[in-house]
Order: C-alpha cells, then structure tokens, then sequence
C-alpha cells in the first residue's frame, strides 16, 4: 500500500453500474477501489479508551489492546490533564509500560515509548483563576506496531498507563488512542486497492493490470473483514475500592457497575455483520478480563450479550479466575447476535466467587473473525 491520498467520502454504488453484459468502465472499478479503501483503510479498527479518572493524584490504568491487522503500523497515544489551580507549580508525569501475554515486556526507557509516556516529570500548566477547569494535553506520540512485536510476540498486549501528580489540584482527566490510518505508511503489502491501475482506459487482462487492480481489491476487502473491532475496551483505576468488585457466591451485579437496584451495567453496542445478518447466533467475539480475586476465591465473571427488540440472548463464563494480584483471564469465546432493532446489543456482566472478593479493573471485549 502507498500513500496515496485517500477520498474523503464513501462513493455510491449503483446497482446499473454492475449489470451483466454492460461495458466495464473505469469510473465503476474506481468507485468500488475508493470505496473499499473507506471502508478498510480510512477507519482503523481499534481505540484505546477513553480511560477516564476517577481519582485526583497518581492512578494506574490497564488497557487491553489486539491489533487489528499486521497492515496497521501505528497507534495514537494521548493524555489529558485538568489544570492546576494552585499558587505553587505542580509536577506531573506518565509512564507505559507494555506487555504481552507470554510476559515479554516494554518499558518506559525503550526508544518505542513515545516522550511524554517515559514517567518523566514536568510543570503543569496553571490555571488562571483557582477554580478553573481547563483540560490541556500533557502529551501525544506514536507507536510503531512492527518494532513493538519483534519483542512482544504474543498478540495479546496490555498497556498500563500511571500517571503521578505532585498536588491533587491536577488530575488525570483521561487517556485516548487509536489505530492510524493505513495509507499513512508505504509498504509493499497487498492491503489496500489503488486506484491507478483502474483508471479509465485501462483495460481487463491477466497480468499487472489485473493484479494491481481487481486483486488488490478483494485483498482490500479481505484485510477489512479481518481487522476485528472492539465493541468494549474500558479500564478502571486499578486499586481496590475504585474497581467494581463482588463477594457474592451466586452471579451478581459487581458494585461500580450497576444501574441501580442490583441490575448490571448495560453497554450497548452494535456488532459488525459480516457473514450472518440478522442472526440469533450471530458473529463470533471474544472477550477477557483484568481481575484480581482475594481471600483465596475461585471467581467467575459472565458475559451476557443481549440483542435489543429480538431478545436473543448469548452468554459466556470465564472460570477459575484465582489469581491474588491483579492478571488477565484467558480469552473466552461466544458469538453475539445481529437480530437486534438496529443491530444494537446490550451487553451486561456479572460475577461470583467461592470465597474473599473478585474485582474487575479491566474489560475487553473484541471481533474474533
């Protein structure tokens, strides 16, 4: 794929361009080449957060991160700051370190971590009046994805973000990221169609033609229907009483994750249809979880997936959970269905424990195409 600029809207395709026995010309293979660079390229599958604060000084964060596919070669960091609002300068800093499920690890020092994510401190910019909440941006950087997996071999990674501040007059206010756009890197992969090669007066014939145009295409399509998206990707501070938590025997609503009266916490999310459109099975997904389980437990957490009009419901258990210090689970499968109204899906979890208290710091719950 090159660089070459991608057009910033989605092309109508016309069912008269396709009719059998019509001249191809080269405005319908154009279309569907731009077309399936939207759909592939220009909307990058993964983000990060937002990771919002829930305390006023130091806090840590885990995120749970898969990339999407060995074409995206970049992922977008930012964090944010409220201002400080102190008569003395405050001293802010934050620090990523990042690990892979087989225990391979990144740290700050690495010349992979982005400035401004090295746990280097620096003033936070003052607040003109005391109680001013003004946001700024404490720092912005890159990783590259293809250096970051010569080290972190396994797939699965694990982003903690720690943020410390001197005074608790300048907290965190939240942590963004997301895949870049392919085309901004060139390489000679076969993920992404140009539109050259099919350019008016091109004509169809085996050879270099073909292979740019038409195959690249359907790589195209193929390396979209990959990418697999996060549906939920949401972290809490990761220190007992500001994670939800249960010390029920039987599935329960976790504390921090309830809407009242015992009943979980919905997220609605919409799957994306890509072989079974309005199914009560639905796609497949996966979903793992940041947990830590006191006072020698064995817990389980489970996903409910909810379809919305449709009723569908699909669930899954991740069990032995007995780890003391807080460690993800292993991934747990299910498929979600796509009969809801509007495709939407409610999703909910609960948990229980054999003994001491679960608490959840993290979830993450993603496409398994």
């Amino acid at each position: 794929m090159s660089t070459e600029a991608l057009i910033p809207d989605f092309a109508p395709l016309f069912y008269a361009e396709a009719q059998t026995g019509k001249t191809v010309r080269g405005g319908h293979t154009i279309t569907r080449a731009a077309s399936a660079n939207v759909i592939a390229l220009g909307r990058p599958a993964k983000r990060i957060g937002p990771v919002q604060s829930q305390k006023t000084d130091g806090s840590t964060y885990t995120v749970g991160y898969v990339r999407s596919h060995t074409s995206i070669k970049q992922l977008w960091l930012a964090w944010y700051f409220h201002a400080d609002g102190t008569n003395t300068p405050a001293s802010i800093s934050m620090s990523l370190t990042i690990t892979d499920a087989a225990g391979h690890t990144v740290g700050p020092s690495s010349a992979l971590i982005p400035v401004g994510f090295k746990g280097t401190s620096t003033d936070a910019i003052r607040a003109t009046y005391l109680y001013q909440s003004d946001i700024f941006l404490g720092a912005a950087g890159y990783l590259d994805l293809d250096a970051l997996a010569a080290t972190l071999t396994d797939t699965s990674w694990s982003l903690e973000f720690t943020y410390s501040a001197s005074t608790v007059y300048v907290p965190l206010d939240r942590v963004i990221g997301w895949e870049c756009p392919r085309s901004q890197v060139d390489s000679a992969d076969t993920y992404g169609a140009l539109t050259g090669p099919v350019n008016p007066g091109n004509p169809i014939l085996a050879g270099s033609t073909t292979t740019s145009g038409y195959e690249r295409l359907a790589k195209t399509v193929e390396g979209a229907v990959l990418c697999n998206r996060d549906l939920l990707c949401v972290s809490w501070q990761r220190q007992v009483g500001y994670v939800p938590s249960t010390a029920s025997a039987a599935f329960a609503a976790m504390a921090l994750m309830t809407e009242g009266g015992g009943v979980p916490y919905s997220w609605r999310v919409r799957p994306r249809v890509v072989y079974v459109p309005s199914s009560s099975t639905g796609e497949p997904h996966r979903v793992r979880y940041l947990y830590q389980v006191t006072g020698g437990g064995t817990a389980t957490i489970r996903c409910t997936a909810t379809s919305i009009g449709a009723g569908s419901v699909i669930s899954v258990d991740a069990t032995g959970l007995t780890s003391a210090a807080f460690a993800w689970s292993a991934w747990s499968t299910l498929t979600i269905p796509t009969d809801g109204t509007d495709g939407i899906v409610a999703v909910t979890f609960t948990a229980k424990t054999t003994a001491g208290t679960l608490y959840l710091a993290s979830i993450q719950l993603e496409e398994y195409q």
